[in-house]
């Protein structure tokens, strides 16, 4: 399986950083504690980042089955 980079634009550096510290941690109970960890508005930020990150590889996921559907045509009768 080919690894792809993510692409996330116009982040501050503030949330970069919190992003690659959360693409860092190991487990979903690591994950659970370090939200235990930070102040309210961070865990906010880490919320809305999660769920940025998780429109971003949804949004990528049908733009490769929009690539591939439209290939396939191609070969239809």
């Amino acid at each position: 399986m080919n690894e792809r980079d993510i692409e996330i634009h116009g982040l501050t550096p503030e949330q970069v950083q919190m992003l690659d510290m959360m693409w860092s941690i190991e487990s979903y109970q690591d994950y659970q504690d370090w939200l235990d960890s930070i102040t309210l508005e961070e865990a906010q930020m880490a919320e809305q980042l999660k769920n940025l990150l998780v429109l971003t590889l949804i949004d990528d996921a049908m733009d490769n089955y929009d690539m591939a559907k439209n290939y396939l045509k191609k070969f239809q009768l």
